[in-house]
Parts: C-alpha cells; structure tokens; sequence
C-alpha cells in the first residue's frame, strides 16, 4: 500500500571482514506492479532503488552476474550454483523483520539444492522460508548434482553436502573424522546452542570457509587438499566454532547487522584469535591451554552474551592478543590489504 518502495543490496557480509560492493554484480533492476504495468525505478546510491509503487504488490526482477569464487560471491555455471545471501538478495528498507520465502526453478539436470533455510512444509522442492531478512542472508544455497551424508554428534543433526567433483576425497572419512570434532566442540561448551546444521562443501578452485548460524560454506580445493587430513580438519573445526564465537557471541560492534555499513572492532583477537585455537581442545596440551577457557563460554551461552560484554578478560588473555593475527580490525576496501593473511574467516 505504500506510494514508495526502497530496495538495497548489502555492501558485506558478516564474518567476511571487507566491504565487496555486490551491486556491481547487479544489473537490470526493473519493477511492475500486479498487472504487469512498467514503475518507475530510481537509484538514489549505487546499492539502492527507489521505487514508485502502485497496489498491494509489486514484481522485482534484476539480474546477477554469479563469476566469483569466493565463500561470499556468487557462481552459477552449467552443473550447478553457489549463491551467498548478501549477494543476492535485495531487501526491503524497513523490512528486515517480514517473512521470507526463496522458491528455486532448476534445470532439469540439476536435481538437488541445499541450504541450511527451513523447507516450506508445502510439498514443493526447492522452497524454503526464512523468519526474518537476516536469517535470509545467513543461509547460503547450493543447487546442481549434490551428495549429502548425515550423522549425529554432540547432540545436532548433521548434514554434510558435496558439490562439484570430489576427486579421490574421501568425504565418508570426513564425516567419520568430523564426528568427534563436533562432540569436543559440545563437551566444551556445555552443551551446543542448535540441533541441526550443515557442511556445505564446494569442490572448486579458491579457497576459504565462512560460518553461518545453521551451517558453513567450504571450498575443499583439490590442489590444497586431496584427502580429509589434519589441516582440513582444522579449517573445518574453525568454521564450525564460529557458529558459536561470532554468530551467537560477538564483538558488539558488528551487531545487530548494519548491511550498508562499515564497522569496526578491536575485539576479532577473541573473534577469529580463540576460535582458531578451539581445534586444540581435541588433544591433552590443547585441553590444559583452553580449559581456562570453558567456564566463559559456557557462561557467555548460557546467559546470551555477546563477546563485548567478556571485554574484563582482555588483560588475562593478552597473551591470546598478541598472538593472534587479528590484534586490530577495520572493514577495508577493495584496494587495501586484508590483515587476516589466511584462508580462514
């Protein structure tokens, strides 16, 4: 009913620490309302679009351009897609708290997709919902021929999904491998704070991870790893761990979610600097080392902390800052260099 509608497009995406600009990606944005008539559309900034809206609905349609290889930029060839929530979805200003629902035509030689989004309960493949536009955007999906195995461990439901050509990795030996990983990860947290989630692992060329609430998007690269071995299972530990230190505790800085713009934070030593040390719990030094450790993490769940509100910890954990490679963030942009010389987010 309103007379004016204004659509954005994030500038970055949570747990990626750099502005990428998606709507470079983005052309042909058109708008009609529920007869098919033509709306005006205006750009009022390079990721915005103002448009003059008539009745009760309107019809959005823009085109992306899906080339990238990155755990946050959209890739679309003839076997399949990897599509990142802030790079795809246009959100309503105002609107972030509205249900969602994404409804995904495929080509008949795509059967499968997988995303950590709720299935719509309708009946119909490929249609999934999301609470609120957040939740949208922390979900990514993957669509062609995929291979999914599923396990229990630590008390979730676990699914782990194959996209593209595995090789000679053993993805049945990762599941096996990844099960204890999951139970120390519980154990030292008292308990994880979701019952399901999922791997989504792309074989592709690139590299990184990036952690969503329900679930991680890999790129098992072939010439880095061809087996499921330690250092494989270190990075998916890491990605794992997030799901806990970042989406549920985080720097207060970046939350709630501002899509548009910059923040800043001195507190990714806590962020990326525990996290990467929580594959550690899996072994007797990494137990000794991290034990401190467990009683805030488990406080910080059990109450809904975020990070910032452990602040009081920093001078007992300095050791933790100077160690790690974040000691001090800011978002960068595209021509600056990333602090996090790592694969790992």
């Amino acid at each position: 009913g309103k007379q004016q509608l204004e659509l954005f497009l994030p500038v970055w995406s949570p747990g990626y620490y750099r502005v990428e600009n998606y709507h470079t990606k983005l052309r042909d944005l058109t708008a009609a309302d529920a007869a098919g008539a033509p709306l005006a559309v205006e750009q009022p900034q390079p990721n915005r679009w103002r448009i003059a809206a008539r009745g009760d609905s309107i019809l959005v349609r823009y085109t992306l351009q899906c080339t990238g290889h990155s755990v946050t930029t959209n890739w679309v060839d003839a076997t399949g897609a990897i599509w990142c929530g802030p790079a795809t979805f246009v959100g309503l200003l105002g609107g972030a708290a509205r249900k969602h629902e994404v409804a995904l035509e495929l080509p008949a030689a795509w059967s499968d997709s997988a995303t950590a989004l709720v299935p719509s309960g309708d009946g119909r493949a490929h249609h999934y919902v999301a609470n609120h536009y957040n939740e949208l955007l922390d979900a990514p999906i993957l669509a062609g021929t995929l291979a999914t195995r599923a396990f229990d461990a630590g008390g979730v439901q676990v699914r782990f999904v194959d996209w593209g050509k595995p090789g000679a990795f053993d993805s049945s030996k990762a599941c096996e491998l990844l099960g204890p990983v999951i139970a120390e990860h519980a154990r030292f947290c008292g308990g994880l704070p979701f019952d399901r989630y999922v791997f989504l692992n792309a074989f592709r060329q690139g590299g990184g991870g990036l952690e969503h609430s329900f679930s991680s998007l890999l790129t098992t690269a072939p010439q880095v790893w061809r087996t499921p071995n330690a250092s494989w299972l270190s990075f998916v530990s890491h990605e794992f761990f997030h799901a806990i230190n970042v989406k549920r505790l985080r720097p207060v800085e970046l939350g709630p979610f501002d899509y548009e713009t910059e923040r800043q934070t001195t507190m990714l030593w806590v962020a990326e600097g525990f996290t990467d040390l929580s594959h550690l719990a899996r072994t007797s030094l990494g137990k000794r080392l991290l034990s401190p450790l467990e009683n805030i993490f488990r406080g910080a769940i059990a109450v809904e902390l975020d990070v910032g509100a452990v602040v009081n910890f920093h001078n007992r954990w300095e050791a933790f800052h100077t160690k790690t490679l974040l000691k001090d963030s800011r978002f960068l942009d595209r021509k600056s260099t990333r602090l996090n010389s790592s694969h790992r987010t």
